[in-house]
């Protein structure tokens, strides 16, 4: 019989290079279910003591500690067996509100991406041209936010933070590019510039959501340099629009981050991504960074030489 291509597993590993996730582990390691696995220790940990105490005091090994019945021996494991299993659906529910939320956003980074949304804005910008509004549509593009909200209250408060950041500024990001232009050439290239900005915040708080959500390390990475895509492009354009506005503050908030992109940036290029597809996706933010300090120096840069 030949090879099942149909399966998920074939899928995953061997066509995709990703391997399944191993429930039992992630539950093990992961930050969102650190403190029931925790718990879940405790309990078992509690259970093994009582069965042995109880084993003991049974042939009367210990001295003076009388005989525990049976009930209350088997009342005792199953309680804790259901502070097991409930610790098990509870890690479960955090896992899907968690991988819910980075599915949304992930999908949103990586249209973006091939769509080169921030690059053209930018080009676009540079000529002198006005930026086509986006259509009218009645498709509702954060229905994961709008509609499971509430659940991301059994996620760590540093995600929930992480993620409703970035819903705050797509959305003002959005709200941006469908505000009619203004009439005075001046405004409208304010305008643009503060649409600009908002794409910048929006893909920056992305790749911290994203990195909050996600355990994989492998699809952490594809996820982090696919916000990556658009954020370093449109930083590229705000740091170069606003190095001579140093009254301005967004022109200071810019700035600031440059060391840390850079660090980030030689941690990518020293320990590239193993998976052939999230290395493909490595190689060009690494290659839009280094194009961006040998074309134009960065103010940064030659202050801190």
């Amino acid at each position: 019989m030949g090879l099942d291509w149909s399966r998920g597993e074939f899928q995953l590993r061997d066509i995709a290079g990703r391997a399944p996730i191993n429930h039992l582990r992630r539950f093990c390691t992961s930050p969102h279910t650190r403190d029931l696995y925790n718990i879940c220790v405790g309990a078992i940990v509690l259970t093994v003591a009582f069965v042995v105490v109880a084993i003991l005091g049974a042939l009367s090994v210990l001295p003076d500690s009388g005989k525990l019945g049976l009930e209350l021996m088997v009342a005792f494991v199953t309680a804790m067996l259901g502070v097991v299993s409930w610790s098990y659906q509870a890690a479960n529910a955090r896992f899907g509100a968690a991988d819910l939320f980075a599915g949304e956003i992930g999908a949103l980074c990586r249209i973006s991406a091939v769509a080169e949304i921030m690059s053209n804005y930018a080009r676009l910008y540079r000529a002198g041209e006005n930026p086509p509004g986006p259509p009218e549509s009645g498709n509702d593009y954060f229905a994961v936010f709008n509609n499971n909200a509430k659940d991301m209250e059994v996620l760590d408060g540093d995600v929930v933070g992480a993620v409703t950041q970035f819903y705050a500024n797509i959305k003002i990001f959005q709200d941006c590019l469908r505000r009619p232009a203004a009439a005075d050439p001046k405004v409208r290239r304010q305008q643009q510039l503060a649409t600009m900005y908002y794409g910048f915040l929006a893909f920056e708080s992305a790749r911290l959501a994203l990195a909050a959500l996600i355990d994989d390390r492998d699809r952490c990475q594809e996820a982090i340099l696919s916000a990556m895509m658009s954020e370093l492009p449109a930083y590229f354009f705000l740091y170069r629009e606003l190095c001579d506005r140093t009254d301005d503050v967004r022109w200071h908030r810019v700035a600031a981050r440059f060391k840390g992109y850079r660090r980030l940036i030689q941690e990518i290029g020293d320990n590239p991504p193993q998976t052939l597809c999230v290395a493909d996706l490595a190689r060009p933010v690494v290659a839009m960074w280094r194009d961006f300090e040998a074309t134009k120096r960065p103010v940064v840069a030659q202050a801190a030489e």
